[in-house]
């Protein structure tokens, strides 16, 4: 079992999901060393993905309601008189600072070692590359 960990922040880790560059680098084909040492980071990714959603939808909950015309968003400040039209509320402002320090967070559950780009076949995005630099992937 791996002992080495891999370190990242909570909001790298969510920018390289929604990006892709976590599928395009799940996909990339490394010696069967590397990849059997490293082969629960997908799963632990997932989970650390999925605590995040159950997070930021409870910090939603707490500083938000349910928008009328979409129950899958969320509306801040909607009934404080205070708050002109398309301007940020307290609500809005507490719910950025808690999400904020949300992803501000360090994941240090990832088993594994960062691969060497050496090491892998295949292709990646330059931006992929910014991406996940230092932390999945070194010179």
């Amino acid at each position: 079992m791996p002992k080495n960990k891999i370190q990242i922040t909570v909001k790298k880790l969510v920018i390289a999901n929604e990006s892709g560059a976590l599928t395009r680098f799940f996909a990339l084909d490394r010696p069967i060393q590397m990849a059997w040492k490293n082969r629960k980071q997908l799963a632990a990714c997932n989970e650390e993905l999925q605590f995040y959603s159950d997070k930021l939808k409870e910090l939603c909950e707490k500083y938000g309601t349910v928008s009328v015309s979409n129950p899958n968003a969320y509306v801040f400040d909607v009934d404080n008189k205070s708050v002109a039209p398309g301007t940020e509320g307290p609500q809005k402002k507490l719910f950025e600072i808690a999400r904020a320090e949300l992803e501000a967070q360090v994941v240090s559950t990832i088993p594994g070692d960062p691969v060497k780009v050496s090491e892998t076949v295949g292709t990646l995005k330059v931006s992929d590359c910014e991406i996940l630099e230092g932390t999945f992937l070194v010179d």
